[in-house]
Order: structure tokens, then sequence, then C-alpha cells
């Protein structure tokens, strides 16, 4: 797998990666002229430079084919590939965007944009195949498109201009005179109507009409943009600007909309490439900005190099590639596993596809959770827990071997879901987040909802008290509880507390052998087994002094519920209640220091006790 990379040494190189470090395999010059954009099909690399030249190599044996693309004006700014068409589309410099056919390397259209606007520098285009639009940044911040229909015409998306130089209104800013000349503004300011000698009659020429034209689109130059062309969920555009934004745009025949902007906060955002529901933005201060499009969250930044400009990125497979002014390509694997979904038969299957109608949402959001390994007490899952941290939560780890399935692909089985955190805790989030949904849906949510869900609950919720408060609570609703039954769901109006403890004992003296020591010395094992034998009586009441004064007896009304709820389990009302509602102590671990052998007295035992209160 190879791709090609710009600079503005006046060279681009091909560079080769299969699974390893990528390294250089050949390096295409063009004296004195910086190569500012690149794009390329299986047959040829094609390159924009500062000449207004597009050349064209060879990409098979990397020789410059004697193939110059001279029909623009000023620098070449932007180069896509449409491989649908087999187009290779141009902008410019000189406001103006050139499609050329890819097979006889010619021209096939001029399209300019709309003369009312002077658009200025087109630093980015984008195709979108499906809707067969052009989209075009602009200088002047403008957002401008034109589609083909199956004929283009003049009736279509745009009109046909004369050939030659096109004719306008002159633009109050753009064509001004210096303020000292007091001068009204005319075409001749700035924009002296010479002939293009590029401009060939044979070439059908185009101009996007005014329907076609977001005006300020941004607050500032437009730099970059991606596509998103997936024909099942419609049309996804993001463009980038000099303001520090990236956009977000659904794109129908009708035009772009605007969904969401991000604030980056890094300089202008210089690069744009995207993969899935994730889009990757470059800004003009070294930093990498990771926007989730489906829940429109800044997921995290990647500083590259502080105060470097970073000017393209690249994704091949999961590695993203970026390169920066000071002429370095750094590779960070970034694209994570995709939502993963497995069903045993088709009985079981459970839809994925929440976006068609009667679609399982709840079983498809909690397959895209649990697909996530979210283990926070290992290090190696930082970045799962990352972007778990969408959901803030965390699971322990889950050794494949004492598993029928793969943990971490949500599996229906017999009527059940399996996979790791679909009880504890993903799949209670998402019931809970899907409940509140449907409430505000339907305008039946009558009270106000924070949703404080933690991410470290298993590995000692290290940070949980630095929290910030939320202010006056009137309820807390915790669904980390039961039900009575397979069938018969409750609600639990009470939990019992918990309080961990660590016991440790120890004789001051290192491991020793027991051949040796047996019987010489006091033996830490023994001491700890008689302690622990005097927390509890055989009726399993706790002996601790005085732990009974503050526990209230059950009144007649309790009794009577545990009796009722005795009938529905078919187990003892005494069972019940020391399950849920009786003080308990459990022994969880007894630890030993040394190679835990049978012939070692540890000199130091541990253990871990916790209280239900």
């Amino acid at each position: 797998m190879s791709f090609v990379s710009n600079s503005s040494d006046s060279s681009h190189r091909t560079i080769q990666s299969e699974g390893s470090d990528p390294y250089q395999i050949y390096s295409l010059h063009k004296l004195n002229s910086s190569i500012l954009c690149l794009a390329a099909n299986d047959q040829y690399i094609f390159s924009g430079n500062q000449d207004n030249d597009i050349l064209v190599w060879d990409k098979k044996t990397f020789e410059f084919k004697k193939a110059t693309l001279q029909r623009h004006s000023r620098t070449v700014l932007a180069l896509v590939y449409a491989e649908d068409k087999q187009w290779l589309l141009s902008s410019s410099g000189d406001s103006i965007v050139r499609v050329w056919s890819t097979i006889t390397l010619k021209p096939v259209y001029i399209i300019d944009t709309h003369a009312e606007t002077c658009a200025g520098d087109l630093y980015s285009i984008a195709w979108c195949p499906t809707l067969q639009t052009i989209y075009i940044g602009c200088q002047n911040t403008s957002l401008q498109r034109y589609r083909f229909t199956p004929v283009v015409s003049a009736s279509d998306s745009g009109t046909t201009t004369p050939n030659g130089t096109v004719v306008r209104k002159a633009h109050k800013f753009f064509d001004s005179y210096p303020q000292f000349e007091r001068r009204p503004a005319d075409l001749n300011a700035n924009n002296p109507q010479t002939p293009n000698p590029y401009l060939s009659p044979e070439v059908p020429r185009l101009e996007v009409p005014s329907t076609n034209v977001i005006e300020s689109e941004h607050f500032g130059y437009i730099y970059c943009m991606t596509v998103l062309d997936e024909r099942e969920f419609g049309v996804t555009l993001a463009t980038g600007s000099g303001d520090e934004t990236v956009k977000v745009w659904r794109c129908t025949t009708l035009g772009p909309s605007l969904v969401h902007t991000f604030e980056c906060n890094y300089g202008a955002v210089l690069a744009l490439v995207a993969h899935g529901e994730m889009v990757y933005g470059g800004c003009q201060d070294g930093h990498i900005k990771i926007m989730d499009l489906e829940t429109k969250t800044l997921v995290r930044s990647i500083i590259v190099q502080k105060g470097i400009d970073i000017l393209n990125l690249s994704l091949i497979d999961s590695d993203l590639y970026a390169s920066s002014a000071n002429g370095q390509v750094k590779v960070w694997n970034v694209v994570p596993p995709l939502p993963r979904f497995r069903s045993s038969s088709q009985e079981d299957a459970i839809p994925s596809d929440c976006s068609k109608l009667g679609g399982d949402r709840i079983s498809y959001a909690l397959s895209k959770f649990v697909s996530i390994p979210s283990v926070s007490c290992y290090l190696t899952h930082r970045e799962d827990c990352r972007q778990a941290a969408i959901w803030h939560y965390d699971v322990i780890p889950a050794p494949p071997e004492e598993w029928n399935s793969d943990p971490f692909t949500l599996d229906g089985r017999n009527g059940y879901l399996y996979g790791r955190g679909v009880t504890d805790y993903k799949g209670p989030i998402i019931a809970i987040a899907f409940a509140a949904a449907e409430l505000l849906y339907r305008r039946s949510l009558a009270v106000d909802v924070v949703f404080l869900v933690e991410g470290q609950e298993e590995c000692g919720s290290i940070n949980f008290s630095s929290a910030h408060q939320i202010g006056h609570v009137d309820a807390i609703l915790v669904s980390n509880s039961t039900w009575i039954s397979e069938d018969t769901p409750c609600i639990t109006y009470g939990l019992r507390g918990v309080i961990h403890c660590s016991i440790e004992i120890c004789n001051k003296l290192p491991d020793s052998h027991s051949g040796v020591n047996g019987g010489g010395v006091a033996e830490p094992m023994k001491d700890m087994i008689n302690l622990l034998s005097m927390l509890m009586d055989k009726q399993q009441r706790i002996q601790i002094p005085g732990f009974y004064d503050h526990v209230w007896p059950q009144i007649e009304a309790e009794k009577e519920l545990y009796s009722q709820l005795a009938t529905i389990t078919q187990k003892p009302a005494s069972y019940m209640a020391s399950r849920w509602r009786e003080p308990a102590l459990t022994i969880h671990n007894v630890e030993v220091s040394g190679p835990n052998n049978s012939t070692v007295i540890p000199g130091t035992v541990n253990s871990q006790i916790s209280l239900r209160i």
C-alpha cells in the first residue's frame, strides 16, 4: 500500500506502508515550483503547482508523462479525482474549477463560480458521486456548488456563459481601489480583463447559479472540505476554515443545510479527512481535532507539534498520516474497531441498522457500546476508555477462555444478550437513556434529568470525589438493582450501603520455610484465620461489638411485604430479607507474601472484607 505526499520543496514522494513503518520508494521533482496539491488514480499521479500547471506522472514507472494540463491562469490550489466519472477536478486562484478527463487528459468543462460573488482563490473542492455535485470552498467565505444532471444545460444547475472573459458587476470590496484614489470600484481595479489564452471554444463553460451559493458560510477562508458519501444514510459535508471551526452540513439535491459547528480553537483548520462517523481536522497550531459526527462531540486532540501548521491529512486503513510545515510526516493509529454485532441464528437476530423502520434501536446502540473494550484497569485500553467516555462507563476484564462468544461483540442467544457490560452497566445506561428520550419525545418528561455516570468504578473511582456538584436533587434513580424474578419487575426504593475493609497481619520477619521455622515463629496466617472466624457466629450474625445498635428492626408492614415477596419468588421471607435488608459481612480473599506454595510461612497476610449495611 502506498500514498503520495507533497511539499513546498518542489517534490512529491511516494511512500510505501505495509503494516510497518512507511518508507520512501520514489521522489518526483518539479524544479522551482511549489507543489500544493495531489491526486491519483490507478494510472496517473497528478500534481498541481505554483506555475498554474497540473503535471501528469505515470504511476507505475514514476516517469513524467510529458503531459501538462495547462488551462489555469493562476496557482493550482486543489485537485480531486472523481472515480465514478473518471474526471480530475482542479481549482485555482483564478476563481475557476476545471474538469478534465483522466482517460484523454483533455478538458471536459469549465465551471465559473457565481459572477456576482468574486469568489477569489478556490482553496478547496469536493466531489459527491451520489448527488453528482461539486462543492467549492472560496476565499470570500462562500460555499458554492454545481450539480450535474444527466444532461448539462442552461436549464439545469448552471448557466452557460460565453467563452472568454466572464462579464460581471464590480464588487465593492474585491474590485476596489486604494482609498486615497477616491475612485468607485470597477472591474479593472484588481482584475484586469485580459483574454485567457487557455479558454477553448470547444470546451463547455458553466456557471454556478446564485441559488447555489451560501454567502459567509464561515468567517474565514474555506481551506478544506471532505464528503462522507453514504447512500443509505445520506450525504454529509464537512468544511474547515480560517475561523478555527469545522462545520458539518447535511446535503441533498436542494443544497447543504448546517447541522453542527465544531469549535477547534487552535488556528485555522487547514486539512480534513473522514472515516465512518469520525472527522479529523488538522489545525494551524499543530493540533489534530477528532470529531464524532454521531454525538456531535469533540472527542480528543492529538498534538503533532505545537506551533507547526498541519498542511495535509490522509487515512490509510487505521493509520492517520499528518504532514506538517516542518517537512515531517507523522503516523498515528486512530481508527477504532467498527461497532460489531453477531447473532448465532436467524431467530435470535437483532437488527443492527437503527435507520430502518422497526429496527431495534436499543439493541443497536447497545451493540455499539459493548463493542468498545473499555477496561479501565488496563493502560492498554486507555484509548478505548476515552472512546467510551461518550457514555462514561467502564468494565472489568473479560478473559476470552471464560466466554462462549467474543465478550466485546453483542451476541443474541435463546432470548438473551451476551456481552461484557450488558448487565453491569452499559445495558442499564442505554435503557435509561432511551426511556428518557422516549418520554421527552412524547412531551411527558415533566422533570429535569441529569445523568451522572462515572468511568472508573471498576478501578476504585479514584477521581469521583472531584466530580462537579450538580446542585439540589429531589430524587436519585439507580438502576444497579434486580428484579424479584425473571418476569416480575419491581421498583427498588432502598439499597444497602457498602464499606470495604483491608486487614493486614505480619510478624515483621521475612518469608521462611516451614521445614526450618515451623512451630518456632508466630505465623500470620493462623492469626488471620482466627480473627476472621471470630467476625460472625454460626447464625451469620456479625460479632463486632455495637454493630447492631443502629440497625432498625423490621416493622410489621415490612414483614408483610417480605411475605408477599416470598409468595412470588417461592423463597423464604427470611432469605429475601437477608439479601435486601439485613447487614452482611463478606470475606472476599486472603493474600500472602512470598511465592504462595505449600512450604512457605508467609511473613505478611492480607484479607479484604466488605460490610453491607
